[in-house]
């Protein structure tokens, strides 16, 4: 919990907004979506506890009780992952600090289909800021485009969504590579049929022919069907996307209802970043699950510091250009089973200089952040603009990603 918290305590603009008590006036007691202002009051007095200067340590403990009381899954002394509690205490401010007293009915509009994408947005926009309006909205929330296609009919459907967290998917350690031998004899007729069992996803199978008579041996490649042995003997169909990331590529879905069909299809669908938040929030999920196995993800990861630009992945192309630099990270040390969170972040000083902590549970010092980062499991990323009067950030080279020493980089 300290991680998270630590991190979002050095993100300015919100840390301003708490000790210059103008939350107080924005607290909604009534929201019952929220904890009824207890988590705003308590963040909000831990904020000023942190910053006045008078403590050496301050334990949060208010803030822990009143998020395990609304949140029973987070109450107890088990560790717990620094990206759920940092999405529940964002939500729980929001609904706490929601102006929106009263949320108003706002139905569909089926005429945003006919509107041009840069209006449909807006006005997607719109109805969600009528229903949510606090800061965190201001600070946090961004805006994804959303595009669906239906196999059949070709119908593309566009909706516009909030978000407040990227989540990034890094790769797997290592490759795993299964080798079936089946032995084929045309003249038997087969008296089981065994399935493949399909868990995550596959490029495929592979077809490998060997032919064999007397004293001779021939090995030939797939005769024509790339996926011949996966469509005979795979209980479920394989889909296979190459060159899949997590924007600007189209994954196949689950069957899901077309209106023009009528009828449910396995249509694709396709993520763009819209509208970016001020405050930029990236989730590496080192976290793998699966029915039988569970695993983090532990490879080094390589962040730009300095300069982060998004702009290249924006569908809107009316979006201003936005360079990022990294204020605060939430690192995990350790294994799935265990391990240790900590923070390192860009710290608020009395002078104009501000600059990289090491926070732990018990000790803060300063620190090279660009040897922490790379090494120490960065989880959480968190991004501010770069303003012409931002105040100095100690000037660490950007290091290239390194990929043939297994490491990946975040651009």
């Amino acid at each position: 919990m300290a991680s998270a918290l630590q991190c979002l305590s050095n993100v300015p603009e919100l840390t301003e907004y708490f000790l210059s008590n103008k939350y107080v006036a924005d607290v909604n007691k009534k929201n019952p979506l929220g904890t009824h202002g207890e988590l705003a009051r308590a963040y909000g007095d831990l904020l000023q506890s942190m910053w006045s200067g008078e403590n050496c340590s301050v334990v949060p403990r208010r803030v822990k009780m009143t998020i395990g009381q609304f949140a029973p899954r987070f109450s107890g002394y088990a560790q717990q992952d620094s990206q759920e509690l940092l999405a529940y205490v964002l939500d729980g401010l929001h609904e706490d600090l929601n102006r929106i007293k009263v949320k108003p009915y706002v139905p569909d509009d089926e005429t945003l289909e006919r509107l041009e994408e840069h209006e449909q947005a807006e006005r997607s926009w719109q109805a969600y800021k009528a229903r949510n309006d606090s800061i965190i909205v201001d600070l946090v929330h961004g805006q994804l485009k959303s595009t669906l296609v239906c196999p059949v009919c070709a119908k593309v459907s566009i909706k516009f969504d909030p978000f407040c967290f990227l989540s990034v998917p890094l790769p797997p350690k290592e490759k795993v590579r299964q080798v079936v031998t089946l032995i084929f004899n045309s003249k038997r007729r087969w008296a089981k049929v065994l399935y493949l069992s399909l868990d995550f996803y596959f490029l495929g199978v592979r077809l490998r022919l060997q032919y064999f008579s007397k004293n001779f041996l021939s090995t030939t490649d797939p005769c024509g069907n790339f996926y011949l042995f996966v469509l005979f003997f795979a209980k479920f169909d394989l889909i296979t996307l190459f060159h899949s990331t997590i924007f600007g590529s189209y994954r196949i879905l689950f069957p899901r209802y077309c209106p023009k069909c009528k009828k449910h299809e396995r249509a694709t669908k396709k993520l763009d970043l819209w509208n970016l938040p001020q405050i930029l929030i990236i989730h590496l999920k080192r976290f793998q699950y699966s029915k039988w196995h569970r695993d983090k993800i532990d490879i080094p990861v390589v962040i730009p510091i300095k300069g982060f630009e998004l702009n290249s992945k924006l569908a809107n192309e009316r979006h201003e250009h936005v360079k990022y630099d990294l204020i605060a990270v939430s690192h995990h040390v350790g294994g799935l089973g265990g391990g240790h969170y900590t923070a390192t972040a860009l710290n608020k000083t009395t002078g104009k200089c501000r600059t990289w902590e090491l926070l732990q549970d018990v000790s803060a010092k300063p620190c090279v952040f660009s040897f922490i980062t790379f090494f120490e499991g960065p989880y959480i990323l968190s991004f501010r603009p770069r303003y012409s009067v931002l105040v100095c950030i100690m000037s660490v080279p950007l290091v290239l990603p390194l990929r043939s020493s297994g490491m990946w980089c975040i651009y």
